[in-house]
């Protein structure tokens, strides 16, 4: 056989023997008991100049080529399986989890419709896994939620935010929506409060917990009000409108009220509450509230007893003479 010949059978033989020592390499998922699920990429590790295609600096020493027990991260640090390398030495320390562990954004539902978005992203770049991680908060979902109450003294993220982060009481950071507030009064209905137009003017800390504590506060009357309790220590007149300005809060729509021997009247609020203010009428004519209030003939009216205080003729139209204005006819 001639040399040339001969070369090439060798180089064959050499390609057959160095396939068959060839093993596919992939990455290999490990899910991680409340840690999400960890992806260790062969190709990058081959790529290193530590290890170059020297399978056996893993394989021999931390890793048998076998199914190995998990090994938790007590035991890497000290220096088992991937703590061997990861040291801040040789490579990137364990304490660096973001590299290996997906952090993603959690979101927190909130009584009352309200939701808070956590975000890994901002806290990882400035600070450590370990700063949070298991000191503050266990790791996974199984975290008992944890009130504005508890965070002010310290809890949660109350760990930072008031004393090296910006205050529990910039609410609109975290809080991703101010939820509307509904408060049951019986006299004259519900009242209807929004977050949205007063936490753009004074802010959240203006009210909390200097007015009112988070979450459900014990009711306050008009009278208490009055004297700077709730919302009276801003609706003066002077830093927002006046709580005699009932119709901004209260709901002031139309009454129908039932009429012996005749047909029902129709009370409007809007076209009076426009020439007058609430006080005009209550509770010196009117008494407040849904509550069933005595009834008043067109004689009494005449006496100027209720609508006949100004249905006179002269600040008002004459209830005599008039009854389809008030009457369904």
């Amino acid at each position: 056989m001639y040399r040339p010949q001969r070369a090439i059978v060798l180089i064959l033989c050499l390609m057959a023997c160095t396939s068959a020592y060839c093993l596919e390499v992939t990455d290999v998922n490990f899910p991680i008991r409340d840690g999400g699920v960890v992806t260790f990429s062969h190709n990058k590790h081959l790529q290193t100049p530590a290890i170059g295609d020297n399978c056996n600096i893993c394989h021999e020493h931390f890793f048998k080529t076998k199914r190995i027990r998990p090994v938790t991260m007590a035991e890497m640090a000290r220096g088992r399986s991937c703590g061997g390398c990861h040291n801040g030495r040789r490579a990137f320390p364990l304490s660096d989890c973001g590299k290996c562990h997906p952090t993603r954004d959690l979101t927190f539902k909130i009584p009352g419709g309200d939701q808070v978005l956590f975000s890994h992203t901002p806290h990882t770049s400035r600070f450590r896994c370990t700063d949070c991680h298991t000191r503050i908060y266990g790791y996974g979902r199984a975290q008992r939620p944890v009130s504005m109450d508890e965070m002010g003294r310290g809890r949660s993220c109350g760990a930072c935010h008031g004393q090296s982060a910006f205050s529990l009481f910039s609410c609109n950071r975290c809080h991703q929506k101010s939820y509307d507030a509904s408060y049951r009064v019986v006299p004259t209905g519900p009242v209807t409060f929004s977050h949205g137009p007063h936490a753009k003017l004074p802010g959240c800390g203006a009210c909390h917990p200097h007015l009112f504590n988070k979450g459900k506060n014990r009711p306050s009357s008009m009278m208490e009000m009055e004297k700077g309790r709730s919302c009276g220590a801003c609706h003066t007149g002077r830093r927002a409108f006046d709580l005699n300005d009932c119709s901004r809060c209260h709901m002031a729509g139309k009454i129908v009220m039932k009429v012996k021997g005749s047909t029902p009247v129709t009370f409007p609020h809007a076209p009076h509450t426009a020439k007058y203010g609430c006080t005009d009428c209550h509770p010196r004519l009117f008494r407040l509230g849904y509550v069933k209030q005595r009834g008043i003939t067109m004689e009494q009216m005449d006496q100027g007893k209720s609508c006949g205080a100004c249905h006179d003729d002269t600040t008002a139209f004459n209830t005599r003479f008039n009854c389809h204005r008030c009457h369904d006819m």
